[in-house]
């Protein structure tokens, strides 16, 4: 079992082997050992073991520790203030040494502080007054990228800096601060900044999540599809819930434009969510589709996907007269609509359809929705106001969703 001595003992020992993945895991308050460590031995002894270390990285461990006791006696509060003063020191010693041996050691700072603002901010307000370190921890962690970027005569340090903006992805999207994100994306993007290739694929992967996600909030359909197929393409093969919570984005994104992924993939990364949507979809099924939104309105408005969604109504619309045509077709063919035409589709029909579907429209509104698939692409022809009737193209009245999501997602 760790001691506070045989901690500090380590820590020299991994300081003078300049070892930054060693140090990254002796840092971490959430680690074993850090809290047998905490929970045994003195604290003069541990100091007197440490003071024969960089000074400060000697100061950046005494509030470590500091950090870590006041975590094991639950003032979360005075921790998070300890774990930021701790923050100085360390980002001093980042930026004084030449090598980039402690970019580990600065990712697992920055993890530490979001971990301990997020657990401050969790204790119920009959503990200790209601916080939000969260949004501290965010402009706490801007001056570690700020330092990162700023290494001037070592690029591998300012590798640092990806790991931390996906920390600070995380960060705004907990807060709902997302307009913030797009700073983070133009700096990653500025010519100063090291290439994405450069960085672990890892690395990549998060930040094309995340980045995907905001293209999703911003209605950028194409960018998203691009962004999270990267993050799935490359997510490590078995990080089964790394993929799950990329396809949580990815699919309603792929469905909008036109593609549907298979049953098998729902059922593999249990999407179960997905699955009565995506039957709807594919079968016109504006009731299904409306049952299923609603049954799970509440985790499609938590991750944000919930007015793209939506916005597959009218999808579900154009598959559904599209399947009212093919019927009408039949029917001229075989003669059952006398002198009409399979071009021709009259508003009562699709009423007929959508009373079927439980989906209560007068003519008025049917012609309004069906002016508005006209407009968005999803159908070709126009609208006799005066016959009350659907005039469609000869030629692809119903363009495939794919051609469609290219001109307007």
């Amino acid at each position: 079992m760790a001691t506070r001595m045989s901690h500090a003992t380590e820590v020299k020992r991994v300081l003078e082997g300049r070892d930054g993945r060693k140090l990254a895991q002796l840092m971490d308050l959430q680690d074993e050992a850090m809290r047998h460590a905490m929970a045994n031995g003195s604290k003069g002894s541990t100091m007197a073991e440490l003071r024969l270390i960089d000074e400060n990285l000697q100061e950046t461990f005494a509030l470590l520790y500091e950090t870590a006791q006041l975590l094991q006696a639950r003032n979360t509060k005075l921790a998070y203030e300890t774990l930021v003063n701790a923050l100085g020191p360390f980002q001093r010693a980042f930026r004084e040494d030449e090598d980039a041996w402690l970019v580990k050691p600065m990712h697992r700072m920055v993890k530490n502080l979001r971990s301990v603002a997020e657990a401050c901010d969790a204790v119920p307000n009959g503990m200790q007054e209601k916080t939000n370190n969260m949004a501290d921890a965010g402009a706490q962690m801007m001056k570690c990228f700020a330092v990162s970027i700023q290494a001037q005569h070592n690029r591998s340090k300012k590798l640092a800096a990806l790991f931390i903006v996906n920390e600070l992805f995380k960060v705004y999207f907990k807060l709902n601060t997302l307009h913030l994100c797009k700073n983070l994306v133009r700096a990653v993007m500025a010519p100063t900044f090291a290439k994405l290739e450069e960085f672990p694929m890892a690395q990549r992967v998060t930040y094309m999540y995340y980045v995907g996600r905001l293209s999703v909030f911003e209605e950028k359909y194409k960018d998203a599809e691009e962004q999270l197929e990267f993050a799935l393409a490359h997510c490590d093969k078995g990080a089964v819930k790394n993929k799950r919570r990329i396809l949580q984005y990815l699919v309603p994104v792929k469905l909008g434009r036109g593609h549907v992924p298979s049953m098998d993939l729902l059922q593999k990364y249990q999407l179960y969510e997905y699955t009565d949507l995506v039957g709807s979809f594919k079968c016109g099924s504006m009731q299904a589709f409306n049952q299923t939104l609603l049954q799970h309105q509440r985790k499609f408005i938590a991750s944000g996907t919930y007015l793209l969604l939506e916005k597959m109504k009218l999808v579900v619309y154009r598959t559904l007269f599209k399947k009212v045509h093919q019927v009408h077709t039949k029917m001229v063919l075989e003669g059952a609509e006398g002198r009409g035409k399979s071009t021709q589709i009259s508003m009562e029909m699709l009423k007929a359809s959508l009373d079927w579907q439980r989906v209560s429209m007068d003519l008025e509104e049917i012609e309004c929705l069906v002016s508005n698939l006209i407009f968005q692409g999803y159908i070709k022809g126009y609208l006799s106001h005066q016959k009350r009737t659907l005039v469609v193209s000869k030629q692809d009245p119903f363009p495939h969703l794919f051609e469609v999501a290219k001109s307007s997602y």
